[in-house]
């Protein structure tokens, strides 16, 4: 990839991180339902767990990405 191309996959990278905290936020908030009414929470805890482990992947990716569009210049145009 060179110049744009990062940029782009950076915008798109920092929009899924953006997604992914939202999805834990909405499953942090089914676990508390669940718990309120008594209900087992034990898939939910897994799929929270998931979708932590997707969002520090995320960010992760974004930080290398970080890395290599603050060696190279800005694009113009």
């Amino acid at each position: 990839m060179i110049g744009k191309d990062w940029y782009r996959y950076l915008a798109a990278t920092n929009q899924r991180i953006v997604e992914a905290r939202h999805r834990v936020g909405k499953q942090k908030d089914c676990i508390k339902k669940s718990k309120q009414e008594g209900r087992t929470t034990a898939a939910l805890v897994v799929r929270l767990r998931s979708l932590e482990d997707a969002l520090q992947d995320l960010m992760i990716r974004r930080e290398r990405i970080l890395q290599r569009v603050r060696s190279q210049p800005l694009p113009v145009g």
